[in-house]
């Protein structure tokens, strides 16, 4: 018998819950992590350059209106974790953050050959494209601790930094405003860091 975590115990409660709304269930979204800057920015009211669009509010204030939350199937017909189609597994580091070390280390985790970065979902892939909602585990103080998150991402609709290659077939313009793969429909990193961003 396999170890179920509580993480995937809530995961299922959650679906169950949502799969009552009808036939057409609702999305998932986490009342934890909301999609709003308080998730992103140590300080929300101080939002970064690379966040603020060139426009202003009605007030004046800086809109930040160049950063918006997708769902991956809104930004590309078919969103998987994992691709093995050309681009995938070609990373590209977030806009504005230097995450390149932890892009890095997803990298490395992925062309482990035991499917060590597979591992970290515990969440079938068809919850994330159906309800919104997955599963992540992570190793910390000697053992593993699940976190469940929606599939809401900060997503960055510029399009001044994002190779040619990786507007090729999708039906959005921009990129996922933190690390991801050049192929957007490859979205094991951007959900990745959303679950060690919710994690810490």
């Amino acid at each position: 018998m396999q170890f179920e975590g509580a993480g995937i115990t809530l995961e299922r409660n959650v679906i169950a819950m949502l799969s009552e709304c009808g036939d057409i269930p609702p999305m998932y979204e986490d009342p934890d992590f909301a999609a709003k800057p308080i998730s992103l920015y140590l300080n929300p009211d101080k939002v970064p350059e690379y966040a603020v669009s060139s426009k202003r509010t009605s007030n004046g204030a800086a809109d930040d209106s160049a950063v918006a939350w997708y769902r991956p199937g809104h930004v590309t017909a078919d969103p998987d974790y994992f691709k093995c189609t050309a681009g995938c597994g070609v990373l590209r580091e977030g806009t504005g953050l230097n995450d390149s070390w932890l892009v890095g280390g997803f990298a490395a985790l992925a062309l482990h050959p035991d499917n060590l970065i597979e591992n970290l979902f515990v969440s079938p892939m068809h919850d994330f494209k159906t309800y919104g909602i997955y599963t992540c585990q992570f190793y910390k103080d000697c053992q593993w601790l699940e976190v469940v998150t929606d599939t809401r991402l900060p997503y960055s609709q510029s399009l001044d930094d994002v190779p040619k290659a990786a507007n090729n077939s999708v039906s959005r313009p921009g990129h996922w405003l933190y690390g991801s793969s050049v192929d957007k429909s490859e979205v094991f990193i951007p959900l990745l860091m959303k679950a060690y961003a919710k994690f810490h």
